[in-house]
């Protein structure tokens, strides 16, 4: 009598780490700001089962991504007096202004797809957490006046603080997001069926690592938004010397003209991917004389 033992090949057992890069925007309903790419990276691991061609996936990661907006351009106006005791409006105008936010998030993927020879896919929700960010704003403006009963808007005029192209420039502040939920999506490539050591046999494979590099993208589906209000797009004082105003520039999406506004980020990048084979059972069969 023989005693044979076979591995079943129907049910694999993984632990996954991968690593990525990705460019992503935010976006919004109200049409306060136009998309500006920025980008990112992330880590993660999980475990994968594998039931034949079909693959069930859930981990955790991090990641990181620099978001940047490029907000409308505007019009403040204010009533001021000037040396001379002469009232007049003192229009400013803001142009160029980009809003940058860093945020870090962990983010929790559970994914459904299928592996073929030389495809994969996956697809499913993932749940983001918001762990730390920061935010800044800069732009330029442009300030005139407009005095009553005379015709005209007097600019650049420096010495009556109607400067042009003035730059502002807001150091980094705390910002965070709601929580988010995107709808994510990823295919790629298997590289080990790309990789064999001799016809037939996968070397990479035998050695239980399996390599995948694919693109994926991602769109939240929850607004980031929040509730929160720090202060108008921009807020003024007057100060004694040229150029007679300050401004302090508020997130735009912390600023109370975005407060009804639903934003929501999009991603898109390549991943790439390794797995270990856990250890399998092998089912031993009591052979006949035969």
């Amino acid at each position: 009598m023989v005693c044979s033992c076979a591995v079943s090949a129907q049910m694999q057992h993984s632990i996954y780490l991968s690593a990525g890069g990705n460019v992503g925007f935010l976006i919004d309903n109200g049409g306060y700001t136009a998309p500006k790419v920025g980008g990112g990276g992330s880590f993660g691991f999980g475990y994968e089962l594998q039931q034949g061609s079909l693959l069930f996936e859930a981990g955790a990661e991090c990641g990181f991504n620099r978001m940047r907006s490029h907000v409308n351009d505007f019009v403040r106006s204010y009533d001021a007096i000037d040396t001379e005791g002469d009232a007049f409006k003192w229009n400013h105008s803001f142009y160029e202004r980009t809003d940058e936010a860093d945020v870090l998030n962990v983010n929790v993927p559970i994914m459904l797809g299928g592996k073929f020879r030389y495809v994969y896919f996956l697809a499913g929700p993932k749940l983001s957490v918001n762990m730390w960010g920061r935010s800044r704003e800069k732009s330029l403006v442009d300030a005139s006046g407009k005095y009553e009963g005379l015709l005209g808007e007097f600019k650049e005029m420096d010495n009556h603080s109607f400067i042009r192209g003035r730059q502002l420039k807001d150091g980094w502040l705390p910002y965070s997001t709601d929580i988010n939920l995107r709808v994510a999506a990823e295919a790629g490539v298997p590289i080990n069926n790309l990789l064999t050591n001799v016809p037939g046999e996968d070397m990479l494979t035998y050695a239980g690592v399996e390599l995948r590099v694919g693109v994926f993208f991602e769109a939240g589906v929850l607004n980031l938004r929040g509730k929160r209000t720090d202060g108008d797009l921009v807020n003024y004082s007057n100060v004694e010397t040229a150029p007679g105003v300050d401004f302090k520039e508020t997130y735009v999406f912390r600023a109370s003209e975005t407060q009804t506004a639903y934003m929501t980020d999009m991603l898109a990048g390549v991943r790439f991917t390794v797995l270990f084979r856990m250890p399998e059972k092998k089912i031993c069969v009591l052979c006949g004389d035969d």
